[in-house]
């Protein structure tokens, strides 16, 4: 069975449709996952294009969700090679926080190193944001520090304070640091308090906010 629905393009098909993606997830439940290496292949040639699919990304979830074994590892470690082009994208950046959702230090380093250099860019479109967020909230948050505190990208920093995403990545970054006790939280309120007039209003206010509460909830 899994032969003829890979045949063609008819992997993709199943999984954008409402009732046929259920053949999908019944293979993955009942067969081995030697039976399901040929979904898994599918999966792999078409996780691009389902990831751009409303329908598509949250079957292609699901799958990743359920499916094991070395098939599994593959489409992963695939995404992780594609996580720049997800982060962009208005639905792939669910598939990647997605992702990232496993905690998996290995692959959440493949990620963010990916990532890495286009943290400003990614964090300055509403998808991008919460990806980079993401990062911030797991083991891979040094590769977004990095480059946030780079002596040759205060404008990055700025830019992103007074962005209405990218606000919301720096008070993550504050957040965390602080929770995970890392010398970088005082190094971002530091930088971030010596333009506090540049971000006095408008969304860097949301900022300078935080740092003046004192962080009570962290």
């Amino acid at each position: 069975m899994n032969t003829a629905i890979c045949t063609g393009n008819g992997f993709y098909i199943l999984m954008i449709h409402p009732i046929g993606s259920s053949v999908i997830f019944r293979c993955l439940d009942v067969a081995s996952s030697e039976h399901n290496k040929l979904l898994y292949e599918a999966a792999i040639t078409y996780c691009l294009e389902l990831a751009k699919h409303e329908k598509g990304c949250i079957n292609l979830k699901k799958f990743i969700t359920s499916c094991r074994g070395e098939g599994r590892q593959q489409l992963l470690d695939f995404i992780a090679e594609h996580s720049l082009y997800l982060s962009q994208d208005p639905t792939g950046n669910y598939v990647l926080q997605h992702v990232l959702a496993f905690h998996d230090p290995a692959l959440t380093d493949k990620i963010c190193s990916v990532l890495s250099g286009h943290y400003v860019q990614i964090s300055l479109q509403k998808g991008g944001s919460h990806v980079v967020e993401r990062c911030l909230q797991s083991s891979g948050m040094e590769h977004v520090l990095q480059e946030l505190l780079k002596s040759d990208n205060i404008h990055g920093l700025l830019q992103l304070a007074r962005d209405r995403y990218g606000n919301y990545v720096v008070q993550t970054a504050l957040k965390a640091t602080k929770r995970a006790g890392s010398p970088s939280h005082e190094s971002l309120v530091w930088l971030l308090k010596q333009h506090s007039n540049a971000l006095k209003s408008g969304y860097g206010s949301n900022v300078m906010k935080l740092i003046s509460s004192g962080f009570p909830n962290d």
